[in-house]
């Protein structure tokens, strides 16, 4: 028996209890047992009669209104796709294009103001609203799968500017979706440190919207701490990447980061995890090799695979390689090849002790040669012989280039010397290493030095006199633009083929060769020739 039949059973029994009392209350009166029989066998079956059907009605209108309201409430959360964070109490609106921050009084509005254009659920409106506030809540960002026109978005701003290929944005995607849906927190992926910038964005405008409920690049490290190279992972950027396509790709981050979380969930989703991704999509192909390359090559083999590359062996006993050259070729080595230092120095150098003849007095590896080394020092011989110290100067690493090149050309001619010298020479790494007491600003700029083949200073000012000549035998009554004393310098010493400093140098030196009253703003005034 049922429950419902247990229920009418017992209320059978008390309905005939109750029946029986009024006859035997009334036993004594035909008349009133008359009207009780009249009444249960006349007029009861017509009144449940007239119920029965009013109930019938009653449960054909529920459940038509029932299903206009779920009809109602699916085709608004079908039509109008938003989210909920709940971390942060945000309500967020995806309009198959981008997600953006809204209002929970708006959505109320929008939902209140579209039931009230429904007659039959007007009386519910406020039942429907709850309902679907209800259900938004329940759905988070990661949750929604975007529309490709987003996913395309977010890729094309990526590839070609910060990665090589479509396959590598999703590959690093895939990585920051498992960051934040916390898959595979064991794993260590190692990006270039030039990097940082990007990454510090991402977990920074992240933050704005989840808190600190996850951080979307907890396992991406610039630096090598002893991991365990199993579970290290690389993630290679676009050697070729400019400051340009840095800022386009932060302001990029900033206004889109919902974005960037939607499509990097998605593939952490649909892939299962960043490794899966490689694996099963990937398998033997470059981008493979590279992600795996820590977690397949032991140590050794990459030891020995520079030491191939960058030293040699030679009877010469003179002949030797400094430990802090050979500590310059593993850095440029692994800048080269794009991978984080694996290895502390001091293990390198035991490990190489153990390959080579090792003077600890002098700290060289003896009978010992490096050809790389043999151009290193032809700059270092540059440096040491024209560079000085001097204040407030500076020479940008462009401008280096050219003066190495000058006097690189006198002494080729002087002696032997190799060729293509200059192609294989990244000068801010020589220079940072060999000659550590020199300030560098952003790594194209070396400060408080200057060439003795080159005037830098002393050519702007010859410049401005000449300028200063020129408009006062032609009588010119108007100021000149700093632009255009710049363009007068760079004519007059591209006609001498001098080394050219940059615009912002020359703007900045101006003020310092003229006095400040023949200035204004950019313009040197007509006083100055007058």
């Amino acid at each position: 028996m049922t429950k419902e039949e247990t229920e009418n059973f017992k209320i059978s029994l008390t309905t005939q209890e109750s029946l029986l009392k009024l006859f035997d209350k009334y036993k004594n009166n035909s008349v009133i047992t008359k009207k009780i029989q009249h009444f249960v066998t006349r007029q009861l079956p017509q009144t449940i009669g007239h119920s029965e059907i009013e109930y019938q009605k009653k449960q054909k209108r529920d459940k038509l209104i029932a299903k206009e309201k779920t009809l109602f409430v699916h085709k608004f959360i079908n039509c109008n796709q938003y989210c909920f964070i709940p971390t942060s109490g945000l309500f967020l609106e995806y309009d198959k294009n981008t997600f953006k921050l809204c209002n929970e009084d708006d959505i109320q509005h929008k939902i209140l103001t579209k039931v009230s254009n429904e007659k039959t659920l007007l009386q519910w409106k406020y039942q429907i609203k709850t309902t679907i506030i209800k259900e938004i809540k329940s759905t988070t960002l990661f949750k929604i799968i975007p529309e490709s026109i987003t996913i395309q978005t977010v890729l094309e701003n990526m590839f070609p500017t910060i990665f090589i290929s479509k396959e590598w944005v999703k590959y690093f995607l895939t990585v920051i979706g498992d960051n934040i849906l916390k898959k595979n927190t064991e794993l260590i992926h190692f990006m270039n440190p030039e990097f940082k910038i990007l990454l510090t964005a991402i977990t920074e405008e992240s933050s704005k919207f989840f808190s600190s409920s996850f951080n979307p690049t907890d396992t991406i490290k610039l630096k090598y701490h002893d991991h365990s190279l199993e579970k290290c992972r690389i993630i290679d950027i676009n050697k070729n990447m400019t400051d340009r396509n840095f800022t386009d790709c932060v302001t990029f981050i900033k206004s889109n980061v919902l974005d960037i979380i939607a499509v990097a969930t998605y593939y952490s989703e649909r892939y299962e995890s960043s490794d899966k991704y490689v694996r099963n999509t990937l398998m033997n192909s470059e981008l493979y090799n590279r992600v795996f390359l820590l977690y397949q090559t032991p140590i050794q083999t990459q030891i020995d695979r520079f030491v191939i590359k960058y030293i040699s062996l030679t009877n010469v006993p003179t002949s030797n390689v400094k430990w802090d050259e050979v500590l310059f070729l593993w850095k440029y080595n692994l800048k080269q090849n794009n991978l984080p230092n694996i290895i502390f120095y001091n293990s390198l150098k035991e490990i190489l002790i153990k390959k080579f003849k090792y003077n600890e007095k002098e700290d060289h590896f003896e009978k010992c040669h490096s050809t790389f080394i043999d151009k290193i020092n032809i700059f270092n011989e540059f440096w040491s012989g024209t560079i000085k110290t001097k204040r407030n100067e500076e020479l940008e690493v462009e401008e280096i280039h050219e003066l190495f090149k000058i006097w690189y050309k006198k002494q080729k001619k002087q002696a032997g010397m190799p060729q293509n010298i200059l192609s294989e020479i990244n000068i801010i790494d020589v220079i940072t290493h060999f000659h550590k007491n020199i300030i560098t600003n952003n790594d194209k700029f070396i400060l408080n030095v200057k060439c003795d083949l080159w005037d830098k200073t002393g050519n702007i000012k010859e410049s401005l006199l000449q300028i200063k000549t020129q408009n006062k035998e032609s009588n010119n009554l108007n100021p000149i633009s700093i632009d255009k004393a710049y363009k007068a310098y760079c004519k007059h010493h591209k006609k001498k083929k001098g080394v050219i400093c940059n615009k912002q140098f020359f703007g900045k030196k101006v003020p310092t060769l003229i006095d400040i009253k023949h200035i204004d703003g950019t313009l040197i005034l007509p006083s100055y020739w007058e």
